[in-house]
């Protein structure tokens, strides 16, 4: 379980996640590159209703897909494929407070219903070689349940 000193830390992954809401109107396939990022991330997305997404099997589903070279990017899948490693490289430095608050809503929504499914996934592919989890002390103990 990811202690209440952490969440700070797992915000990266999650502020990527913001960044993404599908669009049924711009649903159709794009190529991702020359997507650039800023000194700061867009405030584009920050207005996301999050609740939606998090509460919609098939928009999480879509954007996990996309960012896992699976499926189908909109323009913010794009984007957000461009965050993710930028973001856990960083340490979200490019966020701001409001992106910050709304990550760890959606990282928490990970952790809690599909760290099997979408949270181990993400890592494996933009943390490959463990330096993000190292830096954060995240091991799979941090699974298990203390009263177990």
């Amino acid at each position: 379980m990811v202690s209440a000193a952490r969440p700070s830390a797992w915000v990266v992954l999650a502020l990527a996640l913001v960044a993404l809401r599908a669009s049924d109107s711009d649903a159709a396939a794009r190529r991702c590159d020359g997507v650039t990022i800023g000194e700061k991330y867009t405030d584009r997305y920050d207005n996301v209703d999050v609740d939606a997404i998090l509460n919609s099997q098939r928009l999480l589903k879509a954007y996990v897909d996309c960012i896992m070279d699976r499926g189908a990017c909109t323009k913010e899948g794009c984007f957000l494929k461009a965050v993710v490693p930028d973001a856990l490289g960083n340490e979200c430095s490019k966020c701001n407070d409001k992106q910050k608050r709304i990550a760890g809503k959606i990282l928490a929504n990970l952790l809690q219903f599909h760290r099997d499914d979408y949270w181990n996934e993400i890592l494996n592919k933009y943390d490959p070689t463990g330096e993000f989890r190292r830096r954060h002390e995240w091991t799979e103990d941090d699974d298990e349940d203390p009263e177990d």
